[in-house]
């Protein structure tokens, strides 16, 4: 019987490799351990064994779904914030996992329903929020009117 070594490494793509960089980076923003987070998990009624996070934040185990919604909640932030990479200004170019490269900004108003990211041909871009709640498309929509780029200059920054 032929015997496997263990994977070292799992293939992660662009936005798995965010997800993990995103994870250590929140976690040590506040100063929390390895162990902090485990506990948190734990509290939650999520319980995640310390090295299995310390193999998220090295990219030798995936994030699935549920891993990153309790991940959110143990650190306090949105999930979009462990999706995206942490880029310094709206114009620094990101990758997400099945698209290319485009803006922080694009990227940012895509995630959260205000845009889409370009006429892809395939996809009616006035039914764009038609798998929203009918509450949250209203919400959306409202933010996008008149001028999209206001979510992200509340203040006229």
């Amino acid at each position: 019987m032929e015997r496997r070594t263990p994977a070292t490494s799992v293939d992660l793509g662009p936005t798995g490799d965010t997800v993990r960089r995103n994870v250590r980076r929140v976690r040590q923003d506040q100063e929390c351990t390895l162990r902090d987070l485990s506990e948190r998990l734990a509290e939650n009624g999520y319980p995640m064994a310390q090295s299995a996070l310390s193999k998220i934040e090295n990219g030798t185990r995936r994030v699935d779904v549920d891993d990153m919604m309790a991940l959110a909640v143990a650190l306090g932030v949105s999930p979009v914030a462990l999706l995206l990479p942490a880029s310094r200004t709206p114009d620094d170019s990101v990758e997400v996992s099945g698209w290319s490269t485009d803006t922080a900004r694009s990227m940012w108003k895509w995630v959260l329903g205000i845009s889409d990211l370009v006429d892809l041909g395939y996809i009616d871009r006035n039914a764009m929020h038609q798998h929203f709640p009918l509450w949250v498309e209203q919400t959306v929509r409202s933010w996008a009117s008149p001028e999209p780029d206001d979510i992200f200059h509340p203040h006229g920054d």
